[in-house]
């Protein structure tokens, strides 16, 4: 079989953008080529996330530190990562929208799980956790359709501490009013009654080292979600309107989007919703949420507990 032909001594430049979700789920995909394709060449990325980047490519920059090379080298190719495409951006993993777009073809399954490089520095604000009975939670304010109420959350959190375990809250920007005022979302998840308390208080990369070490993460669709992706710790997701195939990292032995995973709706209908007819090219945006179905398909305190509990109990079972 012929070997792939490589052209080396290039400057590559990789384009990205999205969330830190999607950026996290296009790593598996730069990881890869350069492994395959591009061991012999220089290889920069542009992200406003660079520091995800740091430990896999030569060079980082942001948008808002320009990249020389793009400007003084003769040799560069520059490849934007996730292109305009005929592929549904909402309709696919975003792993997989990227390597059909970037190299035509998908990734095999034990190359899709990214990784990170974690220091020690990282876990310095998590000595004494007791990360064997620890759940995070991150009651994400994102998008309407997959925003839940403060009480919603309380009621998870009790239910997971009625069963002896330890619960920390994780994430961002939760504290400003501006940030609720302009999605319109619930107001006061950061006020939740817990054991520890982060949000607001851990760079990126703590946040990954924390969740790194926890038992389970219990998320909506959001940035420390795809976070757990890179590990192999349990997660609980509520997906909201995009169906879980298209948002679960393969892992585990199995390289399976199930291992250690579950999704929280009730109901996978609610997906339908907000479908686009793939042949005339109209849909319902996915960042507006029905308050009807959204309460229709949220499970019930004694529902997600049943929901952890299997999923504990055939992990340990096998």
């Amino acid at each position: 079989m012929q070997e792939p032909r490589k052209v080396k001594g290039r400057d590559i430049i990789f384009l990205t953008n999205g969330g830190i979700g999607d950026q996290i789920a296009f790593k598996p995909v730069i990881n890869y080529v350069m492994e395959n394709y591009l061991s012999g060449d220089t290889i920069s990325i542009v992200s406003d996330y660079d520091w995800l980047w740091k430990d896999l490519v030569h060079y980082t920059y942001t948008t808002k530190k320009p990249c020389p090379a793009m400007e003084t080298s003769s040799i560069v190719e520059i490849y934007p990562v996730n292109k305009p495409s005929h592929v549904d951006y909402q309709a696919s993993h975003s792993t997989t929208f990227a390597s059909i777009n970037m190299i035509r073809r998908e990734l095999p399954l034990k190359y899709r799980q990214p990784k990170i490089k974690l220091e020690p520095k990282h876990f310095k604000k998590f000595k004494g956790l007791p990360f064997e009975k620890l759940f995070l939670f991150h009651p994400g304010t994102t998008w309407s359709s997959r925003t839940l109420s403060p009480e919603t959350w309380q009621g998870w959190i009790d239910e997971i501490r009625d069963l002896g375990y330890k619960v920390a809250l994780i994430g961002k920007n939760m504290t400003l009013s501006a940030h609720d005022e302009k999605f319109n979302m619930y107001k006061g998840a950061w006020k939740l009654d817990c054991d520890y308390n982060f949000i607001d208080k851990l760079e990126p990369l703590e946040t990954m080292a924390l969740i790194s070490k926890s038992f389970a993460l219990v998320s909506n669709d959001s940035g420390p979600l795809h976070m757990a992706g890179c590990f192999n710790n349990y997660i609980f997701a509520f997906c909201s309107t995009r169906l879980p195939e298209y948002i679960f990292t393969w892992r585990g032995p199995e390289y399976s989007q199930y291992w250690k995973a579950c999704h929280l709706e009730k109901d996978e209908l609610f997906y339908g919703i907000y479908d686009f007819d793939p042949f005339i090219q109209t849909g319902t945006d996915t960042a507006i949420g029905d308050e009807k179905e959204l309460e229709r398909v949220t499970p019930s305190r004694e529902e997600f507990r049943e929901k952890v509990l299997k999923l504990i109990q055939i992990r340990t079972c096998e």
